[in-house]
């Protein structure tokens, strides 16, 4: 007997799950503002390409010029006492997950996007020793997650964190109707958060000291905004389908 590949019910097939296109459009919905809060806040801090930031983390490792005789660059990282300056070079954002959806032994990761910089060094000694010869720099990738992935807003987070635990754990009990009203929760707190015209904090030990005109990068944004919907909606909906088919197949629900 065939069955609804989503929800398990023998009476209809996926096309006709009522359980399927709710979700789907709280999906939507949840990527939608998401999308939109992670481009407001790049904005209302002036990050995007060639922007200048000052960062004094000392987990940023990068390559910088090597001085001594040997390879042209070194691994290094960034001292406390000594910011590093660094100019925005490129920023990927095919993908903005809005939270963390696990499949098999991987999973869809919140916040699956890049931003790359170029480290500009203020001495260089390579420069020093040949005038005539201009200081190279190398492209540094860095999550941007984890510049923006702090979240003022308490209530969003911890709805973010509820509906993680039940995707993640892996026991029984859970109603259908409590899971989707985890889902509907997220929706309504990223809601709230963006109508308040709040924005995911940057990171305390990062400085954007030049950023780009807001008027700037709106327009830089809302030309690439439903390329990053679509695409983040895609990865989201497959990775979706496969993991809660699966919970369903286990009787979770």
């Amino acid at each position: 007997m065939r069955r609804c590949s989503y929800c398990g019910n023998s009476e209809h097939d996926r096309r006709r799950c009522e359980r399927y296109h709710e979700d789907m459009i709280v999906l939507y919905d949840i990527t939608s503002i998401y999308t939109n809060i992670v481009l407001d806040s790049l904005t209302y801090y002036g990050i995007g390409p060639t922007a200048l930031v000052s960062v004094s983390d000392p987990a940023f490792h990068f390559y910088r010029n090597n001085p001594e005789p040997g390879p042209q660059f070194i691994w290094s990282k960034v001292e406390s006492e000594q910011p590093e300056l660094f100019v925005v070079d490129e920023l990927d954002l095919k993908e903005v997950i809005p939270f963390a959806i696990p499949l098999a032994s991987t999973y869809a990761n919140r916040g699956k996007y890049q931003i790359v910089f170029s480290h500009l060094e203020t001495t260089s000694q390579n420069s020093l020793k040949n005038t005539s010869t201009m200081p190279r720099y190398a492209k540094v990738g860095r999550n941007i997650r984890s510049w923006l992935w702090s979240i003022p807003s308490k209530q969003l987070k911890d709805s973010i964190v509820a509906l993680e635990t039940v995707l993640w754990r892996e026991s029984y009990g859970t109603s259908r109707e409590h899971f989707a009203k985890l889902l509907d929760e997220v929706r309504t707190q990223m809601e709230k958060f963006r109508y308040e015209h709040q924005h995911l904090k940057i990171l305390d030990d990062a400085v954007v000291l030049s950023g780009i005109p807001r008027k700037t990068l709106e327009i830089y944004y809302d030309s690439r905004k439903q390329k990053i919907i679509k695409s983040t909606l895609d990865k989201v909906n497959e990775t979706w389908y496969k993991h809660y088919s699966k919970k369903i197949k286990n009787n979770h629900f």
